[in-house]
């Protein structure tokens, strides 16, 4: 259950994170951001840090928001006139794009094994032995 919880969350937390940055009105970004605040506080509830996701929420989504959207009605800002990439930012950001999923990828397949074999903290057998003496 906890597992699919994360799941939910975690998909919510990527889905709102991509709304952030496809919505054109700032208050609808802004609202998308406090959808990805809100499941990463879910997200670290469920990993057992309830001090963090209360921080989260309270700091976070509370009153970096309230800020946000106060700015964003103070300034009033009308819509924005569509422009168009230029060719310079194609030719650098999509092969950019495209080395940087490759190195993630690389770097997640090759590790993929290891994942799961590493224990926090390392043998703690000896450590206890030393206090005990």
């Amino acid at each position: 259950m906890q597992l699919a919880l994360f799941i939910i969350f975690g998909i919510l937390a990527v889905a709102g994170a991509l709304n952030l940055l496809f919505q054109r009105h700032p208050i609808n970004s802004a609202l998308s951001l406090v959808v990805v605040m809100m499941s990463l506080a879910i997200l670290y509830w469920s990993l057992g840090a309830e001090f963090l996701a209360a921080a989260q929420v309270i700091v976070y989504s509370g009153a970096v928001m309230v800020l946000f959207v106060f700015v964003i009605m103070l300034l009033n800002a009308g819509p924005e006139e569509r422009t168009h990439g230029s060719r310079a930012a194609y030719s650098v950001g999509i092969p950019g794009a495209a080395a940087i999923f490759c190195l993630l990828s690389f770097v997640f397949l090759k590790e993929r094994g290891a994942l799961g074999q590493t224990t926090i903290g390392g043998d703690l057998s000896n450590f206890t032995d030393n206090i005990a003496q």
